[in-house]
């Protein structure tokens, strides 16, 4: 039997670059909301009732992606024609994923096999939603479970990440408000940005924001409306 994977920080890609912090960050930021939790309940286990009410004995079930490989094909062609013009410099047109592509590139990522079957990202209006499942073993609680939801807003502003918690469920029950209060105030996406070569990869960008449930990245090459039209770089967003 394989034994779950052990989390004890937030999951880091296994090779830096481009791709994983374009897409991979959402879904590590989201596990590394529910690690707090889970440590959260694990410093206060002595309380009598809090392990029972903030875990579960099983595992929430994570909607898998069900994308056909032509589509997939076409996503990781267009996503890695992106990927190379921004590199590259190459002026190219914003890239937008929806949730359905967000989800497919997490899954089939090596870099994020620890994710795969613990997240799952739903772009809704202007915020990102999660759901996640995450197994309690490295906490000191085997065969305990949390389970929950949490909405963020995501967007790039002057070459700093933002991710500030909008939403938090745990088991389909409310966390104390001091304890999400603080959660709110903070930049979850604040390690990324001391990073170095994360700062070298979110400074080739202009922005970054959610729309109208798509994930939007304009780079700072991006090319203008007029010229998309006649000239749209491989890979680009229809």
């Amino acid at each position: 039997m394989s034994q779950p994977p052990v989390f004890r920080s937030r999951p880091q890609p296994k090779k830096s670059g481009f791709p994983w912090l374009l897409v991979g960050c959402l879904g590590a930021i989201a596990v590394g909301v529910f690690l707090l939790i889970a440590a959260f309940i694990a410093a206060r286990m002595v309380v009598g009732g809090l392990v029972d009410e903030y875990s579960d004995e099983t595992p929430q079930e994570i909607p898998v992606s069900t994308m056909a490989p032509e589509d997939y094909a076409a996503l990781k062609e267009r996503f890695d024609a992106f990927t190379q013009a921004v590199n590259q410099g190459t002026p190219v047109a914003p890239l937008e994923l929806t949730s359905d592509d967000v989800n497919a590139l997490i899954q089939n990522d090596p870099n994020w096999s620890d994710l795969k079957g613990h997240v799952h990202v739903a772009l809704e209006d202007d915020l990102v939603g999660s759901t996640v499942s995450m197994p309690l073993e490295s906490f000191g609680m085997p065969g305990r479970y949390v389970n929950g939801n949490a909405r963020f807003s995501v967007f790039l502003r002057g070459g700093q990440l933002y991710v500030h918690i909008e939403s938090l469920e745990v088991g389909g029950k409310a966390l104390p408000e001091a304890f999400v209060q603080g959660m709110r105030s903070e930049n979850l996406a604040k390690e990324y940005n001391n990073d170095a070569q994360v700062q070298e990869t979110l400074s080739k960008f202009e922005s970054i924001d959610v729309v109208d449930g798509v994930l939007r990245f304009v780079p700072n090459h991006a090319l203008q409306p007029e010229a998309e039209a006649g000239q749209v770089t491989e890979g680009a967003a229809p």
